[in-house]
Order: C-alpha cells, then structure tokens, then sequence
C-alpha cells in the first residue's frame, strides 16, 4: 500500500497527480512514459531488428524500417537541436524518425556500431538495436539523475560479451 503522506520531492507519491498516482489518474501522452512490459519492449525491438516482421508476420515494409532507422538530420543541424556534443548515452545526438540513432560511434569513445538506434526513457531505461551485429538490448535500469554513465556500462559490458562479429 502507498502511504500518501509520504512524498520525498521531486518523485514521491502524490495523491491525484498524473505520472505520481497511477491509480486514480489517466493520462494520455506520447511523452509522459510507456507503460508496457520487459518482453514486449524486446519483441518491438526485434521487430525492427528483423526488418518489420516478427512471429511470421510482417508489421511494417523493410523499406519503412530501412528510412524509420536513419539520421535525418544534418550535423550542424544535430547539435543546434540538442545543444550538445556527443555522449557516451546516445553517441552523436542524431535522429531517426521515432529513434536517436549513433553516426559516429567512434566519436562518444564507447563501443558500439554506427548505425545503431535507441530510445531511453526516464529513470536510465533504454533499448538499443544494432543491425550490423544482430543484436537487441533491453536495459530497464531504475535510478533517475544517475550520477553513474549507467547506459554507457550497459554498451561496454554487452559489446565485451560478444565472441563473434559481423563487423566488416
């Protein structure tokens, strides 16, 4: 049971307030967090690991997946946007089109693939697709404002793991 008198600020439980009581409130947001489950955020991911398909049926054309998972935005364009340079998170802060997706993996110093798209969500979770090595990775990390590069630890440690690759 929650207690409602016990709210530490900023995240604590808070009677009738959207994304706090999940019990008497509704919200409808794109942006205001999925509510889903571990398998299903890895069977998303696979989907679009697999080109549009999953469990013998296709979802979306290989085509919308190929565009959906490319940058479209411009260098100069990508750091106007996200007034950043790249990071060990997210490398170059590229977009794709519902993804940030890396074009320069060499340039955030963590291993990884060009061409590897993501999303990460509050509280460090994320999911990452690398099509060059096959791979989807789930990571539901649970700590907001992490001091720590929790997600970069994730790449490093996945990537070590790896015996083979398809890397040219």
């Amino acid at each position: 049971m929650i207690n409602a008198d016990y709210a530490p600020a900023p995240y604590g439980y808070r009677k009738g307030v959207a994304l706090s009581d999940c019990f008497n409130v509704s919200l409808i947001s794109g942006g205001a967090g999925l509510v889903s489950t571990a398998m299903d955020c890895a069977r998303f991911a696979e989907m679009f690991r697999r080109g549009g398909a999953l469990d013998g049926a296709r979802i979306l054309g290989q085509k919308s997946i190929a565009f959906m998972t490319k940058n479209h935005l411009s260098e100069p364009s990508m750091h106007a946007a996200w007034e950043q340079i790249p990071t060990p998170d997210i490398g170059r802060p590229g977009f794709a089109l519902g993804f940030g997706v890396v074009t320069d993996s060499a340039a955030i110093g963590v291993i990884g693939s060009d061409g590897e798209y993501n999303w990460g969500g509050a509280a460090g979770t994320i999911f990452w697709v690398d099509p060059t090595e096959e791979l989807v990775v789930v990571s539901l990390i649970q700590l907001m404002q992490s001091p720590w590069p929790l997600r970069a630890d994730v790449k490093i440690v996945v990537y070590q793991a790896l015996t083979e690759t398809y890397e040219d």
